[in-house]
């Protein structure tokens, strides 16, 4: 039940899929083995940012994740601005 309290795209899928086994056991267990597989991603996660806080190149990630982080902000309010002005037009276009 505390997966559910992730902000996680993942959690949620497997939370739908959970409920659509339309029993609680097989719920429980899809639930369990997402779970279950989440941990080794998860402490290595934990063991990677406990590596690079002590690295001298913490700042420069930081300010590289920052500065991607506009530039997809731009994109998609690029994206946006293009859908309102022609809203027929597919999102997922061919050119890149």
């Amino acid at each position: 039940m505390l997966n559910g309290l992730l902000p996680c795209g993942f959690v949620y899928v497997f939370a739908i899929t959970a409920a659509s086994t339309g029993s609680i056991l097989w719920g429980a267990f899809v639930m369990l083995i997402f779970g279950l597989s989440t941990i080794p991603a998860m402490f290595s996660l934990g063991f990677f940012v406990g590596i690079f806080k002590q690295i001298a190149l913490r700042n420069l990630f930081i300010t590289i994740a920052s500065i991607l982080v506009i530039i997809f902000g731009i994109y998609v309010m690029h994206n946006g601005y293009e859908y309102l002005n022609n809203p027929n037009k597919p999102m997922l276009s061919s050119h890149i």
